[in-house]
């Protein structure tokens, strides 16, 4: 990916779509790494039983956890930063990961990186409100 500097526009175009293809597509390898580094920091924290890992697909990850704030946004501030390492000396892109989360497929909500305790709460609240009010 040298050339994604080039001053050449076709040349830098290429490149930066195969950039970003990579990091749609192509980065299975690095949802993998993050996914075994955030299995043993379930391990390493004793969340087994809170935080379980059920599938991945491309660079999607479905994790069933515990309904608690606390594991929310324990699971948001230990797998984003992990899915975000570096992966090359001189990383031309950084890359970037989202926490969505919910009961199902059409109740996902997406939670910024960071989120707060009172944040967490506020979701849980939110989705038991729609999950009852049907």
């Amino acid at each position: 990916m040298a050339s994604i500097n080039s001053k050449d526009e076709y040349i830098r175009g290429k490149e930066e779509r195969r950039a970003a293809n990579f990091k749609i597509q192509s980065g299975n390898f690095l949802t993998l790494r993050g996914l075994h580094k955030f299995q043993l920091e379930i391990e390493k924290n004793s969340m087994v039983d809170d935080v379980k890992i059920c599938n991945t697909v491309h660079d999607s990850i479905k994790i069933q956890m515990r309904l608690s704030p606390e594991i929310i946004k324990w699971t948001n501030d230990t797998l984003i930063p992990l899915l975000c390492e570096d992966y090359m000396e001189n990383q031309p892109l950084q890359l970037e990961a989202e926490l969505d989360i919910g009961f199902n497929e059409k109740q996902m909500v997406t939670l910024k990186n960071g989120i707060t305790l009172a944040e967490a709460q506020e979701y849980i609240d939110k989705a038991m409100e729609e999950v009852y009010s049907v």
